[in-house]
């Protein structure tokens, strides 16, 4: 799909072509209401609050509706005392779907040492200090076992052990926000009527663009806007 392919079926669905009432929106406000659904589109996908019932990856639809969004990257790690590690979230940041820290003890054999891929303890600021004097808590070494207890701070994640171990290694997989559309971008080799639009899979538009189109009468305050809701609620 090509942005202007996209605005004229922003067009069409709202038959412009038809009825003169319509104020004849902008490209610009165009591409705001199609950005406005897209938005909606992957949250309301991820929260389970859509037609379906079903979140993030909970049946194969979820899935391919997801494909153009999730990322994963290896962040980078610092600590001043072994125990607390900091790693910073990536820009495009949108929501976690899953984490991976690998971490290193000493082995053994004397001067050799085991590195193994582990699963974060997610915590809250609120019961991170429990967590921490818990002798019994997950972070805390124990038969070669263990997972770093993590929590988000502001623009930062934590992340700590015991001292027994460090983290050497830590993976993340996450929803990045979407790229928006930009009727009057100029970014190299990009054309409104050839590029690809490559933030949303190809079966979904149809669902953006009624979703936008909704978010368009809504503005107008078009006595439509009741009936075409409830049209819209039957997306999946």
């Amino acid at each position: 799909m090509t942005l202007e392919k996209l605005h004229i079926a922003f067009n069409i669905e709202l038959d412009k072509s038809n009825v003169s009432g319509y104020p004849s929106f902008l490209p610009e406000e165009r591409d705001y209401f199609i950005n406005t659904a897209i938005t909606k589109f992957y949250k309301t996908k991820y929260s389970g609050y859509n037609a379906q019932l079903k979140g993030f990856q909970q049946n194969q639809k979820r899935s391919d509706d997801f494909r153009k969004v999730v990322k994963s990257t290896s962040l980078s790690v610092s600590t001043s005392d072994f125990t607390k590690y900091t790693a910073n979230f990536p820009e495009d940041y949108w929501f976690m779907v899953g984490e991976t820290a690998r971490i290193k003890y000493a082995s053994t054999t004397p001067g050799e040492y085991v590195y193994k891929n582990v699963d974060v303890y997610e915590c809250t600021i609120e019961n991170l200090d429990n967590r921490l004097n818990n002798s019994l808590s997950e972070h805390i070494l124990n038969r070669g076992h263990a997972r770093p207890l993590r929590v988000f701070v502001g623009d930062e994640i934590l992340l700590y052990t015991d001292g027994a171990y460090s983290i050497d290694k830590y993976k993340i997989s996450y929803i990045c926000k979407p790229a928006e559309v930009n009727w009057y971008s100029t970014a190299p080799g990009y054309s409104n009527s050839t590029t690809e639009l490559e933030n949303v899979p190809d079966h979904a538009w149809d669902e953006i663009i009624k979703l936008a189109v909704k978010a368009a009468i809504e503005n107008i305050s078009d006595y439509r806007y009741q009936s075409y809701s409830q049209e819209t609620q039957v997306v999946e």
